[in-house]
Formats: C-alpha cells, sequence, structure tokens
C-alpha cells in the first residue's frame, strides 16, 4: 500500500514539474520526443526512490508498535 502510494505521489510530483517547466517547449524534432520517455521515466525513478526511506521508517516504526511475543 505505502509502494503504491510512494509512486502516485512521484508520478504526481513528476506531472507538475512538466507542466512548470513546459516541457513541450523543448521539443524541436523526431528525436526530442523519442527521447521524452526515458527522461521522463529517469526523473519518476529519482523521486520514486528517495521516496523509499520514508516508506522504510514507517514501516519500522509501526513494526516497533507491534508485540513480537519475546
Amino acid at each position: 500500500m505505502l509502494a503504491f502510494v510512494c509512486a502516485w505521489l512521484a508520478a504526481a510530483t513528476i506531472a507538475i514539474e512538466l507542466m512548470r517547466e513546459k516541457f513541450w517547449r523543448e521539443l524541436k524534432g523526431p528525436a526530442d520526443w523519442v527521447l521524452l520517455a526515458p527522461r521522463v521515466w529517469w526523473r519518476w525513478q529519482k523521486r520514486y526512490l528517495l521516496g523509499t526511506p520514508v516508506i522504510l521508517a514507517i514501516v519500522g516504526l509501526f513494526a516497533a508498535t507491534l508485540d513480537w511475543g519475546l
């Protein structure tokens, strides 16, 4: 569930960034359109991976509240 939320938030952040930068103005030819997908994918990966520590912290804090039968 947390991974889904992180993925959705990363996608929303990228969409907002692209709209603010008006990315379509930089696309001059077919090569630029083809290279757009890897650039957007790389941005999404960076945003998603930056969320990993937050996900691990939430899971760790939840695990700390459980009674592990010790």
